[in-house]
C-alpha cells in the first residue's frame, strides 16, 4: 500500500509539471531568435502586472512543490525540501529563458521569483499535506466517526471534495460589498417578471440530487444526508460569493431546495439501487447541461489545442478545469457501488471508454450550438476525473488483473505426497 501511495504521488508530480510546461511555454509555436539577448529581456523592467498574474504565478507552483518534496528520495526533510524548491526554482528559470523565444510571451525574473516562492510555500507545507493525506491522529477518528471506509464511498468523498474546491476557486478571496450586493440581482429581477428557465432548474436539480447521494455514499450515518447536502451547499455559496461573486440566479435557488427535498427521499443505506439512482441523475444532468441551448445553425470551431481557453483566464480556468471533473470522479464512484467488486478492471477500462466517448459526444455536439465552446480539454478533465475516482475507490494494484502464478510441479507432487503420509498416519493410529 505504500509503494501504491508513492506511485500516485509520483504520477500527481509528473502531471503537474507537465501542466505546468505547457502552460508556460503555451502556445508552442512561432518560436524565433530575439535580437535582444534572453538576458536583457528576462531582467527588463515590466509596470503591466495585475493581480490575477501575481496570484497565478505564484499559486501554480504550491502544489509542485508540495508533490515534488513528498516524491524526493531521503529521510531528510530539510533536504528534500532543499532540493525540490531548487529544483522548481531552476526550471522556472529555465522557462522563463524559453519564453524569450515566444513573441506571444513575455518573460520577466519576477515571475521566477513568484514561481520559487510558490514552490518553497509548497514543499514547506509538504509534510502537513501528506499528514492531512493519510489522515492521521484526530482527523483518521473525525473521518472514521462520520465518513465510511469502503471504495465506493473512499472515491464518493473526493468527488465531493473536487465538487468543494470548483466551489472555491480559484482560492483568493475578493472581498467588495457593491458587488456582493449585486449577486443578488438575478433575484430581484425575477420578482419584476423576468422569466425563469426551466432547462437550468432541470440541471440543477440532477446534478445537486446527485451530489447528495454522493453524498449519502460517503456518511457512516446516511440517514443525515439531506441536512448534510443543505450545509456542503451553504459552504459551496460562500465560497461562490467570497471568491469570484457570482451572480445567485433563482433558478439555482430553486433546484437546491428540490434536491435537498429529493435526498431527503432518496437518503438510506447504500446500495446497488441508490448508486445506479446517482449515476443516472448525474448522467441527465451532465446531459442537460452540455446540450441547452438547443440545436441552431451556426457552428462553432472544435478546439483541439489543450487549454487553450482556460490559459486565457488562469483564475477562472481552474474553476472550469474542476467543474469539468468532479462530475466524472463522481460517475466512478457510482459506477462502483452500482457493479460488483470482481469486475473492477473491466469497469476502469470499459467504464473509461464510455466515459470518453460521452463526453466526446457531448462536445463534439456543442459545435451547432450557440454560446458554447465545443474544447478537447473537457474530453480529457472528464477521463482525468473517471481515472480519479476509480484510483480512490481502489489501490493502484489491484485495478489491474490479477494473475495467479501456477504452482509449480514439484510443490504439487510435495503436497500430494505430505497428504498421504497424513492419511497414512491417522490410519495407523486408528488400527492401534
Amino acid at each position: 500500500m505504500h509503494n501504491d501511495k508513492s506511485l500516485k504521488v509520483r504520477l500527481l508530480c509528473a502531471s503537474c509539471l507537465i501542466l505546468i510546461v505547457y502552460g508556460t511555454l503555451y502556445p508552442l509555436a512561432e518560436w524565433r531568435i530575439p535580437v535582444t539577448s534572453p538576458a536583457q529581456l528576462l531582467l527588463a523592467s515590466h509596470n503591466d502586472y495585475s493581480l490575477s498574474d501575481i496570484v497565478t504565478n505564484y499559486v501554480i507552483y504550491i502544489p509542485a512543490g508540495a508533490l515534488l518534496t513528498a516524491s524526493l528520495p531521503g529521510r531528510n526533510p530539510i533536504g528534500r525540501i532543499a532540493t525540490a524548491i531548487l529544483l522548481l526554482g531552476a526550471l522556472s528559470l529555465l522557462l522563463e529563458l524559453l519564453q524569450t523565444l515566444l513573441p506571444s510571451r513575455v518573460s520577466s525574473i519576477s515571475d521566477t521569483m513568484l514561481n520559487t516562492g510558490g514552490a518553497a510555500t509548497g514543499a514547506l507545507l509538504a509534510p502537513f499535506l501528506l499528514k492531512l493525506l493519510a489522515l492521521g491522529g484526530r482527523l483518521q477518528q473525525t473521518r472514521q466517526a462520520h465518513l465510511r471506509d469502503e471504495p465506493m464511498a473512499r472515491a464518493a468523498t473526493v468527488g465531493l471534495l473536487l465538487w468543494l474546491a470548483a466551489q472555491w476557486s480559484p482560492f483568493v478571496p475578493y472581498i467588495d460589498l457593491h458587488a456582493m450586493w449585486g449577486a443578488l440581482e438575478p433575484l430581484r429581477m425575477v420578482l419584476n417578471g423576468t422569466e425563469l428557465s426551466p432547462q437550468r432548474i432541470a440541471e440543477h436539480t440532477l446534478e445537486l440530487t446527485a451530489l447528495g447521494m454522493l453524498l449519502n455514499a460517503a456518511l457512516r450515518d446516511p440517514y443525515i444526508t439531506a441536512p448534510s447536502l443543505a450545509a456542503l451547499l451553504g459552504l459551496g455559496l460562500v465560497g461562490n460569493i467570497l471568491i469570484i461573486t457570482q451572480q445567485l440566479y433563482p433558478e439555482r435557488v430553486i433546484g437546491t431546495t428540490l434536491a435537498i427535498m429529493l435526498t431527503a427521499v432518496l437518503q438510506g443505506p447504500m446500495n446497488q439501487r441508490r448508486a445506479l439512482t446517482g449515476l443516472t441523475l448525474l448522467g441527465l444532468g451532465i446531459l442537460v447541461g452540455k446540450l441547452w441551448p438547443p440545436f441552431s445553425s451556426g457552428e462553432a470551431t472544435f478546439n483541439w489545442i489543450l487549454l487553450k481557453g482556460q490559459l486565457l483566464h488562469p483564475l477562472l480556468g481552474i474553476r472550469d478545469l474542476l467543474d469539468d471533473t468532479w462530475p466524472f470522479c463522481a460517475l466512478a464512484a457510482f459506477a462502483v457501488g452500482a457493479l460488483p467488486r470482481r469486475l473492477a478492471w473491466r469497469t476502469f477500462t470499459v467504464g473509461g471508454l464510455l466515459v470518453v466517448g460521452y463526453a466526446g459526444s457531448l462536445e463534439w455536439a456543442q459545435q451547432w450550438q450557440p454560446h458554447r465552446y465545443p474544447d478537447i480539454t473537457d474530453i480529457l478533465m472528464a477521463s482525468a476525473g473517471w481515472a480519479v475516482g476509480h484510483m480512490s475507490a481502489t489501490s493502484l494494484r489491484s485495478t489491474l488483473p490479477y494473475k495467479q502464478n501456477p504452482t509449480p510441479r514439484r510443490a504439487l507432487a510435495q503436497m500430494q505426497h505430505d497428504k498421504t503420509s497424513h492419511v497414512s498416519a491417522c490410519n495407523a493410529n486408528e488400527t492401534t
